[in-house]
């Protein structure tokens, strides 16, 4: 199967991006290019997904574990049966949850740097394909459109 030119590829896949046939891509302007393109993109919503996921293990890292209730039978015969119920709590020492919530924070901080990059790559990309179709659009029109 023949491939076509990369110029082509980048303004059909643009207009496939963006759910508009390329009869209405004239008339789409580069803000709504680009919003199209964050509001519609899955590796965006994914990336928003992450710094959700991200403020969940910030939260859970700074609480204190959780107690532990423990209950043993020992010689389950009547005159010599032992009981035994044990609550423990475990205590953090030597800096752990403040470790483990600055890990934490850190890994807020990366998620929300990853968001920022995948929009500014995306811009990028929508920005480049834009021009890219400007162009095309300017020197089909300098050449003439055989078909109109």
């Amino acid at each position: 199967m023949p491939r076509l030119p990369l110029l082509p590829r980048t303004v059909l896949s643009l207009c496939a991006a963006l759910a508009v046939s390329p009869a209405m891509a004239d008339s789409l302007s580069l803000p709504q290019a680009l919003a199209a393109a964050l509001e519609r993109n899955p590796a965006m919503a994914a990336a928003r997904q992450e710094i959700g996921i991200a403020d969940g293990a910030r939260r859970q890292a700074g609480l204190m574990p959780n107690p532990e209730l423990s209950y043993e039978v020992e010689d389950t015969r009547r005159n010599t049966s032992t009981t035994t119920v044990t609550l423990s709590q475990p205590l953090e020492l030597g800096g752990k949850r403040g470790a483990r919530i600055e890990v934490a924070s850190l890994g807020q901080n990366l998620a929300r740097l990853r968001l920022e990059q995948q929009v500014n790559d995306l811009r990028a990309e929508v920005t480049q394909a834009f021009h890219a179709a400007l162009r095309a659009e300017a020197g089909w029109n300098w050449h003439g459109n055989p078909w109109s």
